[in-house]
């Protein structure tokens, strides 16, 4: 009978190169690969490095040419936020939304190029809403079958985080397999403090003090064409708002809300008030107040909506 002999081949490679290099839509304006081949056939990757504008990719581990079966850790530095809010932007409108800062990560590679898997960490550094510090934003994600699962958590005050997990269904360019479905699912959970986020979306109103929770369930579909690129994103908003003895503060009355309860649903683009009540105190006088109705989050109604004969009402009584 016939033998065959392995051909059995070491190498080394060792490159840096800072002109620019393209792959598909990935430019880098820094290359930097020291790697060595095995006998076993096993490429060892220490590190490969890329630079693209402000932004740090290294890799390193090994990569098993006969299985074609990755593993190592991926570190990528100064993600800046404010470009994956334009890149959102061009498929889902974010009013009255200004994120700034740098997102860091850290993934533990595996699985195979065809379905790639990784666990890690995420963390926001001299991040930014409106303006305002994050005092703090971290997570943690996992990414299996084409799909990325994480869990966040956002602080803007002392206490009460904002907490988000989602589901996201995204193939990677060079992978084969494919999500079982294109839904994606985000849901957003504030609570007591957090609730100082109303503050930031909108300067007029300052939250003061109080209790209520937002529960937020965001619904919709990322449609992704041949080449891996997106090709669209749609979210369906859905939730419940619930305050209790609320204290809002009206800067251009100068006036306060005070012992504010009831609840809100958010449907679409829309919230539809369902009843708070308070009182109102300050310089203007005292009153109980009333707020019904709809209230567009985006858009204003349409004549022809079916909600357009139902506005937003704010109702004062008893004035003194």
């Amino acid at each position: 009978g016939s033998r065959f002999h392995r051909l059995c081949v070491t190498a080394t490679v060792a490159l840096n190169n800072t002109g620019d290099w393209t792959w598909g839509r990935f430019e880098a304006n820094e290359f930097i690969l020291n790697a060595s081949l095995d006998p076993d056939n096993v490429l060892r990757v220490l590190p490969l490095q890329l630079t693209s504008e402000e932004t740090v990719y290294d890799f390193r581990g090994q990569f098993a040419l006969d299985t074609q079966l990755p593993s190592g850790q991926l570190r990528v530095k100064n993600i800046r936020l404010e470009r994956l809010q334009d890149e959102l932007e061009n498929f889902v409108d974010l009013p009255n939304i200004d994120v700034n800062g740098q997102l860091n990560f850290r993934a533990n590679i595996a699985g195979s190029l065809a379905n790639p898997q990784a666990t890690g960490e995420f963390t926001v550094v001299e991040g930014s809403f409106n303006a305002e510090p994050i005092k703090e934003a971290r997570g943690s994600f996992s990414y299996n079958n084409a799909r990325l699962f994480l869990g966040s958590n956002i602080l803007l005050t002392e206490k009460d985080p904002i907490r988000i997990k989602a589901q996201v269904p995204y193939r990677l360019p060079f992978a084969e397999v494919s999500p079982e479905s294109n839904q994606l699912r985000v849901q957003v959970d504030i609570q007591n403090e957090g609730l100082n986020i109303i503050n930031l979306l909108n300067p007029e109103i300052s939250w003061v003090q109080g209790t209520g929770l937002v529960e937020l369930n965001i619904n919709g579909i990322l449609q992704q064409d041949s080449e891996g690129d997106i090709e669209q994103i749609s979210i369906q908003p859905e939730g419940l708002l619930k305050i209790q003895d609320g204290i809002l503060s009206v800067e251009s009355l100068k006036q306060s809300i005070v012992g504010l309860s009831g609840s809100a649903t958010f449907v679409g683009d829309r919230i539809r008030v369902n009843g708070i009540q308070g009182e109102l105190v300050g310089e203007a006088g005292t009153g109980n107040i009333l707020v019904q109705g709809i209230l567009p989050l985006i858009l204003p109604l349409a004549d022809e909506d079916p909600d357009a004969g139902n506005p937003l009402r704010i109702q004062l009584e008893n004035l003194k």
